[in-house]
């Protein structure tokens, strides 16, 4: 009997398999003329390796790939032909998800005798239409999400639902519906309306509907942890002043260019422990009386602005924020404290300054590293 060069590890033999995970290339077989166990599974394609043939009467290595165990050796079932006696391994591709295919490979010699394997399967795995990224732009109340569009050519796009719960692990269903979107261009959401410090859990769903059949594909779960509200004391028509300074100067007498008079507003919270916190957020409404020197017939001018600041929480020393008008000082990490200073100059000035819709909220400590599950998803 002739001999075959045989390589130098073990083979599965004859299964029907769906791995999880990519696996490296077989390098054993056996006698006579074996093909490997299929591996590199996607929804689209699988990957064969076959024993080499080292006779000289080599003529060509035949690859045949049927959705039929029993299929003919014809053009049909035939998928590739190599002539290259060193390759021996291929991708079938052009598969369907999640079907059974039956593979042979066959050794064609120069007397157009054959050597065939024997028969093996895989089944492909499920497509891989949408996935959802991790959240971003976190508050106390709300965080957004976004996710790939569905790029599948069927025309069978039906909508996209986003849904959360409070427990992990959950099904999507009407109780956890957040959000219809029929447009298919429409790839990111803000889940709000939330309760500060609690997690919460949120998956989409898409569902694709055609010739009267329904489907629903879900994706991974991922998770979101809203901040904790500290303080909230927030008017809609302004009608609450929070912290106020009050004028240098009425309206018939304008401030003094040269006076450089410093004023500040201690708004001051004692009891704001930020030990386990990573950064603070600040929010408020600021509305400040403006003068314009003289020559300029704008007098006592009132204006407003709406302001955001996220600030790092350093629990070593101490740490001070300047911006324009304002700034921020974290004493320690038990102490927060918010200073609103200005400064009266001579290039236009600002003589009462008032806070309103105070907002502050913290971002807890946690680990970051959230377990990323693989993309697979769920069909019904």
């Amino acid at each position: 009997m002739k001999k075959f060069l045989l390589f130098t590890a073990a083979i599965i033999l004859g299964s029907c398999s769906k791995p999880d995970d990519t696996v490296t290339p077989p390098t054993t077989y056996e006698l006579p003329f074996k093909l490997a166990v299929p591996y590199n599974i996607t929804a689209h394609s699988v990957d064969l390796g076959w024993s080499f043939y080292s006779e000289k009467d080599f003529l060509k290595y035949e690859v045949y790939s049927s959705l039929d165990s029993s299929f003919l050796y014809d053009s049909v079932s035939l998928f590739a032909t190599i002539t290259s006696k060193k390759q021996t391994s291929t991708s079938v591709t052009d598969l369907l998800a999640d079907t059974t295919y039956y593979f042979r490979v066959r050794v064609v010699k120069t007397d157009d005798t054959k050597l065939t394997t024997q028969l093996e399967s895989a089944i492909t795995s499920d497509e891989i239409l949408i996935a959802v990224g991790m959240p971003y732009n976190i508050t106390y109340k709300s965080f957004e999400i976004s996710w790939n569009k569905y790029a599948n050519s069927r025309n069978d796009f039906d909508q996209y639902e986003v849904h959360t719960s409070i427990a992990s692990g959950f099904t999507p269903d009407v109780s956890t519906l957040v959000k219809k979107i029929t447009n298919k261009e429409t790839t990111s959401w803000t889940v709000d309306d939330l309760k500060d410090n609690k997690r919460y859990f949120y998956k989409i769903r898409l569902i694709t509907r055609k010739s009267g059949v329904t489907k629903y594909f879900d994706t991974e779960e991922r998770t979101a942890l809203t901040w904790v509200l500290f303080f909230n004391r927030f008017e809609d028509a302004l009608g609450t002043v929070m912290d106020s300074l009050p004028p240098l100067y009425n309206d018939d007498d304008p401030p003094d260019p040269t006076d450089t008079t410093t004023r500040n507003s201690d708004f001051t919270f004692n009891t704001l422990n930020l030990t386990n916190f990573k950064t603070i957020k600040i929010e408020y409404t600021m509305r400040a009386r403006a003068w314009v020197l003289p020559g300029v017939a704008r007098w006592g001018i009132n204006f407003y602005t709406t302001v955001s600041d996220t600030i790092p929480v350093n629990t070593t020393s101490p740490r001070s924020f300047v911006k324009y008008f304002y700034d921020y000082q974290i004493l320690s990490a038990e102490q927060a404290d918010i200073f609103v200073d200005y400064e009266i100059g001579s290039q236009g000035v600002s003589d009462k300054l008032e806070m309103y819709n105070v907002v502050i909220s913290g971002e807890r400590l946690i680990n970051t590293k959230q377990h990323v599950p693989q993309q697979n998803t769920s069909q019904r």
